[in-house]
């Protein structure tokens, strides 16, 4: 199945490193190491000789976004050259628009003709067409029976029971969305909330029985001296020698005695979009920061760089802890309220303190409508909800058993309008549904060729 990693890096000199450590169920981890940047650039997992997982590593996302027809086209021909015997019965793709990628999942089907999802392959895009991981779920599959105890009906009150709506910003982009605006909204956010699936028997699934917890924001702690971003950029230039690169994006590199040590992309504005760096000196890790000193350290560049942008930034509570750095996560705040699309991960050195990276979404630049005024209540969402979604019964895997079948369950699906449509959130305005239209009601299995080796003419 090394294979796989030969295809997606056919283009590049690497070399594959098993990890020492393997896992107990049979679990081989490689690291993929690029010869040609001399780094780690990915990773590769293996079950019992069978491929499960790739993921990839960048320096930084710089490309413009490109459109969800290439990467479409990308995955399919994947499909078709590493999975000949398995891409006839593949179903697809279903489309998940996230802040900064695409997840496009292929699927099989029961003999019913009902799908069964995270039966097949799982591929996630960066917006800017470059792929993050591709995972596979080429289980053989069996089917168990469960009794069914409540009516469709009796779900569907359950479901909307459970739905809690949260008012937040949000962006509804025309591509995405059914009657999207390409504008910025304030909104009834339901996603989060939502049922995941809704048992034959009552019980509910949801994000948070999954141990899953959505995100908790705290206030930043007063800054006496926050480094400003002028004061930044001039201790990169003392540093090394800085070259601005005009192309898709706007560039700023610096070097010192020929060796790359940071670089920054900006948007139109200027504003900085981000920002890779390393330490020069390397200090031992026998001294190194806190994860308290570390973050001190993040808010006086959070607070130096973004103090001014209109609304609040708020801390994500979890912080990432590596062996050589701390990744901390900002959120803005309008009004009170969560804005999506508008994270800032904040990467600090541990041996050194010093700023490492900065990934901004663009939403933390825009200009969004002040008017928080509320007409859609969490009652009228509920009621809503109540006329408008229906129940359908379909498969969902519950476990991989232990001779590594996939196991499949039939529960309650509950849907908005068609029977894939994925509801989001409300406008708090006006009541508008946003929602992202996932059916296809004409798909079938799409089509491949096989290219047999030619034979010589005599």
């Amino acid at each position: 199945m090394h294979s796989i990693v030969t295809e997606l890096m056919k283009d590049h000199a690497y070399t594959l490193v098993k990890e020492k450590e393997v896992g107990e169920l049979g679990e081989d981890h490689y690291i993929i190491f690029s010869k040609e940047f001399n780094r780690r650039i990915g990773s590769l997992l293996l079950v019992d000789g069978q491929f499960r997982y790739v993921a990839f590593e960048y320096s930084a996302v710089t490309r413009e976004e490109q459109p969800i027809e290439m990467m479409i086209g990308r995955a399919k021909a994947l499909v078709d050259t590493l999975w000949p015997e398995q891409a006839s019965s593949l179903y697809g793709p279903t489309v998940v628009p996230a802040a900064t990628t695409y997840e496009l999942q292929f699927d099989r089907r029961s003999v019913e003709g009902i799908d069964l999802p995270n039966s097949g392959l799982r591929f996630v895009f960066w917006k800017d067409g470059m792929l993050q991981s591709i995972r596979s779920f080429l289980y053989p599959i069996r089917f168990a029976y469960v009794p069914v105890t409540i009516t469709a009906e009796e779900a569907k009150a359950i479901y909307v029971a459970s739905v809690e709506p949260k008012l937040q910003y949000d962006y509804f982009d025309a591509k995405t969305y059914v009657g999207g605006n390409n504008e910025w909204t304030l909104v009834q956010h339901v996603l989060w909330s939502q049922p995941l699936e809704v048992g034959l028997d009552g019980t509910v699934t949801t994000y948070e029985t999954l141990g899953i917890e959505e995100g908790t924001y705290e206030s930043l702690p007063l800054v006496p001296e926050p480094i400003s971003k002028p004061e930044w950029l001039s201790e990169l230039s003392e540093r090394g020698t800085m070259e601005r690169q005009v192309g898709e994006s706007l560039t700023y590199r610096w070097t010192r005695d020929g060796e790359w040590i940071g670089e920054m992309t900006v948007n139109e504005r200027g504003k900085i979009r981000a920002f890779h760096g390393t330490d020069i000196e390397k200090q031992s890790l026998s001294a190194v920061w806190t994860e308290e000193e570390a973050y001190a350290e993040a808010v006086r560049y959070i607070v130096g760089f973004f103090g001014t942008i209109e609304g609040t930034i708020q801390r994500e509570r979890v912080a990432v802890v590596e062996e050589e750095h701390y990744t901390f996560t900002f959120h803005r705040f309008m009004n009170g309220y969560f804005v999506n699309h508008s994270t800032i991960h904040c990467t600090i050195s541990r041996r050194s303190g010093r700023l490492l990276s900065l990934r901004c979404d663009d939403g933390l630049y825009v200009d969004l409508p002040n008017d928080s005024s509320i007409q859609w209540t969490n009652r009228k969402v509920k009621d809503s909800l109540n006329e408008q979604i229906n129940c359908t019964l379909r498969y969902v895997l519950d476990e991989i058993d232990e001779r590594g079948y996939a196991v499949y369950v039939k529960q309650y699906d509950v849907g908005y309008g068609k029977k894939e449509m994925n509801l989001h959130a409300y406008d708090a305005l006006t009541g508008q549904p946003w929602v992202v239209d996932l059916s296809d009601d004409d798909r079938t299995p799409y089509s491949f060729t096989f290219h047999s080796k030619r034979t010589s003419e005599r």
